[in-house]
């Protein structure tokens, strides 16, 4: 459950951000002729949620010795995510492209939500997520409200905007903050 709370926490704000300032983050890096393709940013960076706890529910599985429904998940994801594209991007080029691939992965994670709750164990979702989505959605506002500065100044805004309101929810608590100590220890003592 800690994996996905730290997903969640280092995701949402990006999602956020992403959304909110997506043309201009490709400007940043890839100038003013790719600015049309922020909008599509501004669809795909939800992607990274899904996918981020995807990656953990297939450990779940494997991990349990539940393979069979991994495989059976992937196979079903896979023909869904080929329908959606099929019918979408003729009709609606890049943009089909990135609502069919957002879709698709919401099916596939909805379907290991289920197999998680039937076969494994139910992740109290709602326990975990609201400080994080009151926080992401608190930074939001601020980058929104700043939008009009340049875009690195905006995002260092945010970023401190989100983490002080993580604290003061108490979205990131003692352990957390242990946690990270250690892995940082840990990783400069490796080197």
């Amino acid at each position: 459950i800690r994996s996905i709370k730290y997903i969640f926490l280092l995701i949402a704000p990006v999602c956020v951000g992403g959304m909110i300032l997506g043309a201009k983050i490709v400007i940043l890096f890839y100038g003013f002729e790719y600015e049309a393709s922020g909008e599509l940013l501004k669809i795909v960076i939800w992607l990274l949620i899904p996918y981020g706890i995807i990656m953990v529910f297939a450990c779940f599985f494997i991990a349990s010795d539940h393979q069979e429904i991994d495989l059976k998940i992937n196979v079903i994801s896979c023909i869904v995510s080929t329908l959606l594209c099929v019918f979408l991007i003729p009709q609606y080029g890049m943009m089909g492209a990135a609502v069919s691939r957002l879709l698709s992965m919401t099916v596939f994670l909805s379907l290991y939500l289920y197999c998680m709750r039937k076969y494994l164990f139910t992740i109290p979702f709602h326990t975990i997520l609201w400080k994080i989505g009151v926080a992401s959605i608190l930074m939001g506002i601020v980058v929104y409200l700043l939008s009009s500065l340049h875009v690195l100044i905006v995002i260092c805004v945010g970023i401190l905007v989100y983490g002080g309101f993580s604290i003061l929810l108490g979205t990131v608590d003692l352990s957390d903050i242990r946690l990270l100590i250690r892995m940082k220890k840990n990783e400069f003592e490796s080197k």
